[in-house]
């Protein structure tokens, strides 16, 4: 029977312990129906309880709600651990922190390193070099190989900020690093990492990110309403949805980062508070 959850979602009960039935993961990604309905979903623990959340727009043409009676077919999401060729299974089970982190993956991410890894079967020796990579990433729990945004033929980038503006030209980075200077001035506590392939500023969440592409640079301000809320201010800009481009010879303002920055925490408090 449908119920709702402590925060008032709508919750499929399973009755089930995933970690019995299928194997201890930190996150069990499955998929399957209700009612004959596909779902995607992460079991979720509810107190002493476990289930799946249906969310809003995945209930608007349906009609379920907390009370009604279902039926429900779930399995494990994507390439499980015995689906795996015998030399990644071996590699991963050689590591179990990466093996623990690998399995915790959505289907996309484990697929994505999958295909990576299956583009070598005929050259059995960078097959070896991918695994290792990849159980490495894993270990470092990085769910998606990082790629180099300015250079195709390069396979990674360094997995922290600084890596990523060394591999740039010097104009380029050099944009970049005034960037990150006046996003450091207004958010001092903020922690730096690469997510999603790109730098990223995060206090608890994320608050803005930047990166470089091929002709021009990115600040990623992550929030739509916030950038056309500026629209006036950034017509010498390209806008596009939660982004501002930039040409490495017309930065923006520190003045202006500065205020986005500001902004977005303030909206992250607002978020969190509601």
């Amino acid at each position: 029977m449908v119920t709702a959850d402590r925060k008032g979602r709508v919750l499929v009960p399973v009755p089930f312990d995933p970690d019995d039935t299928w194997g201890h993961k930190p996150q069990h990604h499955v998929a399957g129906t209700v009612n004959g309905l596909r779902v995607r979903a992460v079991i979720e623990r509810d107190g002493d309880a476990r289930g799946i959340v249906l969310g809003p727009a995945w209930r608007r043409d349906c009609g379920i709600a907390p009370g009604d009676e279902v039926a429900v077919v779930l399995a494990p999401e994507g390439p499980q651990r015995d689906d795996l060729a015998p030399d990644v299974a071996a590699a991963l089970e050689a590591e179990p922190q990466a093996a623990a982190f690998f399995d915790s993956l959505a289907q996309f991410y484990r697929k994505g390193y999958l295909r990576w890894i299956d583009a070598t079967k005929r050259r059995p020796d960078v097959r070896a070099a991918r695994i290792a990579e990849v159980v490495r990433l894993c270990k470092d729990h990085i769910k998606e190989r990082p790629r180099r945004d300015l250079d195709p033929g390069q396979s990674t980038i360094g997995r922290t900020v600084d890596d990523y503006l060394r591999a740039l030209p010097a104009d380029v980075r050099k944009a970049l690093e005034d960037l990150r200077r006046a996003i450091r001035e207004a958010a001092p506590d903020a922690v730096e990492t690469i997510s999603y392939r790109v730098p990223t500023f995060s206090q608890g969440e994320p608050i803005v990110g930047f990166g470089a592409a091929k002709h021009h640079c990115s600040f990623y301000v992550m929030s739509p309403p916030l950038v056309a809320s500026l629209a006036d201010e950034l017509d010498a800009y390209d806008l596009s949805g939660g982004t501002i481009r930039f040409q490495v010879g017309a930065p923006l303002p520190p003045s202006l980062v500065a205020r986005v920055v500001s902004a977005r925490i303030e909206e992250n408090a607002v978020r969190k508070r509601s």
